[in-house]
């Protein structure tokens, strides 16, 4: 027996975020898209987030008949190992997954049907008038979805494919109405998990140093403007590279991405200092400084309020 149930998550409320399997073997299991990263939960840890309850008390609450058992301590250091070694054969079979399903997006070519429809549809002006030219819509296949479906509402979408290595791994729907019922972001394909979204389409990883930004347009605007101001990739900011975050959060998944980054300049909206300082942190304060705008980096740009000299100059100065 199969199945998957879905629905909005009881712990941070998000629609469309929180799935159950609760015929999957060898035991039921959960996860929230938001507050477990897209990572497998067993039935404790879902007792242990429902009421902020330790290890020992969910296992009593959930196997104890409503009366406290005493629980060996061997016995509880066994539990305990049982569900970390089951933890990362979850992660291990989650990667495997997201990396079939990734593969499935790819080749399914949807993302070069959404692209098509700026020419068939006549909606190239919809990216023209958020700052990027024809030479990176192509470049990034950025696309047009007439009718895309969020909650009980259809809504026409500009397409974001995100690209690792040339391949597309993820592809998200930014919904063109004010206030679409869930937000205004959503994925082709739910179970791929969120991915770091890269300015360079064909690079695997990051290195060096790194300009972290908030969203994948304003990367991408970021990235095209720097392009412009020297083609031959002798400004300042070619030294970086650009690095967007996809969604409203920081996923602790992401991290080890940036295993191999030197300096990380972080440059998000101006109403976003303490998630800076948070994202900072998770990262390692040591190399980690924060640049603060006055309004938000791709409206600057495409206003004409910042030029790329400026902006090297906020992003040298950052503290």
């Amino acid at each position: 027996m199969g199945g998957e149930w879905s629905g909005p998550c009881p712990f941070c409320g998000g629609q469309d975020r929180f799935s159950v399997q609760p015929y999957h073997q060898p035991e039921a299991r959960w996860l929230c898209r938001n507050c477990t990263a897209g990572k497998w939960q067993d039935i404790i840890e879902f007792v242990q987030r429902r009421d902020g309850s330790k290890f020992t008390d969910a296992v009593n609450d959930l196997f104890g008949d409503n009366v406290k058992i005493a629980i060996d301590p061997q016995e509880l250091a066994q539990l305990k190992e049982k569900q970390q070694v089951a933890i990362k054969a979850q992660e291990r079979a989650t990667q495997v997954e997201y990396q079939e399903r990734r593969q499935s997006l790819h080749d399914s070519g949807i993302w070069q049907e959404y692209h098509a429809n700026l020419d068939k549809l006549g909606r190239r002006e919809l990216w023209h008038e958020r700052g990027l030219s024809d030479y990176f819509i192509d470049l990034y296949r950025l696309g047009y979805s007439p009718a895309f479906q969020f909650g009980d509402e259809r809504h026409p979408t500009l397409t974001i494919p995100t690209w690792r290595a040339g391949k597309v791994v993820g592809l998200s729907h930014r919904a063109l109405a004010d206030n679409p019922q869930g937000g205004k972001y959503r994925p082709e394909q739910a179970g791929l998990g969120k991915a770091l979204f890269f300015a360079d389409p064909d690079v695997t990883g990051m290195s060096g140093k790194v300009l972290l930004l908030e969203g994948e347009i304003k990367t991408m605007v970021t990235f095209s403007h720097i392009y412009a101001a020297t083609p031959q990739q002798t400004h300042p900011l070619y030294k970086y590279e650009l690095v967007g975050i996809a969604g409203t959060s920081f996923k602790k998944s992401w991290i080890a991405e940036f295993e191999r980054a030197t300096e990380i300049i972080i440059c998000l909206d101006p109403d976003a200092t303490d998630k800076a300082k948070k994202i900072a942190d998770a990262l390692g304060s040591e190399r980690c400084k924060i640049t603060e705008l006055p309004a938000k980096i791709d409206d600057l740009i495409n206003l004409g309020a910042l030029d790329m000299d400026t902006l090297s100059q906020y992003v040298e100065g950052a503290r």
